[in-house]
């Protein structure tokens, strides 16, 4: 699992974590800053990227996924980066993705919707909706009003399959035609950890 937090220039970079030799002396900030981005430049380093890379031993088929971390603090994530282990390794077992339509799934508690309005027209319309983590690796994703639906009616009781012949009668589409993307739209919210199996 890669999780990427950011992304800096060289001279950010030293300057952040030289920071302490600031009052060290007249000299100290400026000679660490010379001799740290010497070396950025004979090894043709222009971007230096913080992050984590874990790994586990596994029995199964394995896997890379790569993940944007949002900005700020990170919480405590034991818990949820186990989550989403047991999560890829149940998306990756799967023989077919139609399967998903026989499992139930809810959201997870420890989550918020935050939508931003803006007045138009003599009326407030939604300019944004997203979607927060606010436990865990605090994963943060855009979603729209079919989204909104659709997760409105996982409550861990009915099938997916029952989820989308709902969605596609008050749509009025065809639940064939839906199913697709209503999986794709669980299999991330899932790998997130926004979704749980129940």
């Amino acid at each position: 699992l890669l999780l990427h937090y950011k992304t800096e220039d060289p001279v950010s970079y030293a300057a952040t974590w030289n920071q302490h030799l600031r009052y060290g002396g007249p000299k100290a900030y400026p000679n660490a800053l010379d001799r740290w981005l010497d070396y950025y430049k004979r090894l043709g380093i222009e971007a230096i990227g913080s992050g984590a890379v874990i790994l586990r031993r596994s029995s199964g088929p394995h896997w890379v996924r790569a993940e944007e971390l949002p900005p700020g603090h990170v919480n405590p994530s034991g818990e949820h980066i186990l989550s989403i282990f047991e999560s890829q390794d149940y998306l990756n077992g799967l023989d077919d993705d139609r399967s998903l339509l026989a499992e139930c799934f809810r959201l997870v508690e420890g989550h918020r919707l935050e939508q931003t309005l803006t007045w138009r027209d003599g009326r407030y319309a939604v300019q944004d909706t997203f979607l927060n983590l606010d436990q865990g690796l605090r994963f943060r994703g855009e979603v729209d009003g079919f989204t909104l639906h659709l997760l409105s009616l996982c409550d861990g009781r009915r099938p997916l399959g029952d989820v989308v012949r709902q969605v596609a009668q008050a749509t009025g589409t065809e639940g064939e035609e839906l199913a697709p993307s209503v999986i794709e739209i669980v299999r991330k919210l899932l790998g997130m950890g926004f979704l749980v199996r129940t």
